[in-house]
């Protein structure tokens, strides 16, 4: 499948073929500002790239890649950041029946392993994971402490949480 690392490197391979013609063209053309023309280049790409969720693309197209194949590496899938939340959602609803025991294990561990242990979770547990505490993860004391992919996860996992808690009955 493909990887964060593997994209990046796609990528940089790309900006040295464009690179790479640049160089041509100033080989045959003595007047090109070659530098000049590197500077706007380097600046639109490293704009271009910034503009483009990495890490959404690459949960996206292994998702695919399973609904093609029934191929998925779920422990690469589950640690990527936040920012692919969404993805795993959709995979986890879009795919719950089809999904073995250890991969929906790994989504729950995506979410909610920073609140113990998600298997023995309801609202009055003291020992294990519950759901009072999860819910109230964004009860935040400063402004500076939000983050939007971590909000968006926290909605993700509230709907998985919902689904799973349904489900264990």
């Amino acid at each position: 499948g493909l990887s964060v690392q593997r994209l990046l490197v796609y990528i940089l391979l790309a900006y040295e073929l464009l690179a790479l013609v640049v160089l041509m063209i100033k080989i045959y053309k003595e007047d090109f500002k070659f530098f000049k023309t590197m500077i706007y280049i380097t600046v639109g790409f490293w704009a271009l790239v910034s503009l483009v969720n990495i890490e959404v693309w690459v949960a996206s197209t292994n998702i695919k890649r399973y609904e093609d194949t029934g191929k998925i590496d779920m422990y690469y899938l589950t640690y990527l950041s936040a920012d692919a939340s969404s993805e795993i959602r959709d995979l986890y609803f879009d795919h719950y029946d089809e999904l073995c025991d250890e991969g929906k294990e790994r989504i729950y561990d995506y979410y909610f392993a920073d609140y113990g242990s998600w298997r023995n979770a309801s609202f009055d547990i003291e020992d294990g994971f519950t759901v009072t505490e999860y819910i109230h993860r964004f009860e935040m004391e400063s402004w500076m402490e939000f983050n939007i992919s971590g909000l968006r996860k926290y909605n993700d996992g509230m709907e998985v949480l919902q689904h799973y808690l349904e489900n264990k009955k």
